[in-house]
């Protein structure tokens, strides 16, 4: 993928954050000042990995339902998460700790 598209996907994302700092802020509380310095500091740098909130910022942004499937050692079946609520998704990404994948169905 080109690095011109990441660059602009991370701006529409950060943009995002920012324009809806009162939703994400209380994720980030504490951590960082205010959005602008999260945006700064974990969405704008190309070698930073994308986390739930920006993935969620993403897709109100682009107005794209994505569902999430979680995957990790825990005992039972994948947990499964749908954004927005009740959406029907276009996207499926799979989460092993630490990065994302696209699903593909068949």
């Amino acid at each position: 993928m080109s690095n011109y598209l990441v660059v602009y996907v991370r701006l529409l994302c950060a943009g995002q954050l920012q324009e809806s700092s009162e939703e994400y802020l209380p994720f980030v509380e504490g951590l960082y000042t205010d959005m602008k310095e999260f945006c700064d500091k974990e969405v704008m740098p190309v070698d930073r990995e994308a986390d739930h909130l920006q993935i969620k910022a993403l897709t109100e942004c682009l107005e794209v339902p994505i569902k999430l499937v979680y995957v990790d050692r825990s005992p039972g079946e994948p947990t499964e998460v749908i954004i927005p609520d009740g959406a029907n998704p276009t996207i499926t990404l799979i989460y092993r700790p630490g990065h994302y994948d696209i699903l593909y169905g068949s």
